[in-house]
């Protein structure tokens, strides 16, 4: 809080508001991991989740990932390309099904 007088010489009380830095968000084509329903989404920069708006739950991720021609993508029996990768093995995000490499 901040007093000052004001022209008629009576204390006059203000609040100082902090300006913060926009959120930077980023667009592109999203797809659903369950239902694969796809869409344009704007979203803010580092989201890893995103509510599906037909399945309405947070299956949604962003579509336009960096692909690698001069290698081959595994893709599920369930039509999802989407793999976690841990010390034992890669599995798909959408069904959990272990890749057979």
């Amino acid at each position: 809080m901040v007093k000052r007088l004001a022209n008629n010489g009576k204390a006059v009380t203000a609040e100082i508001l902090e300006f913060r830095k926009p959120q930077e968000y980023t667009t592109g084509e999203c797809r659903c991991l369950a239902c694969s329903h796809r869409w344009v989404g704007v979203v803010p920069v580092g989201t890893n989740s995103l509510e599906c708006p037909n399945y309405q739950r947070d299956r949604g991720i962003r579509a336009d990932e960096v692909v690698r021609a001069e290698y081959p993508i595994w893709v599920c029996v369930c039509g999802n390309d989407m793999m976690h990768l841990t010390s034992h093995g890669s599995y798909c995000v959408a069904c959990g099904a272990w890749a057979n490499l």
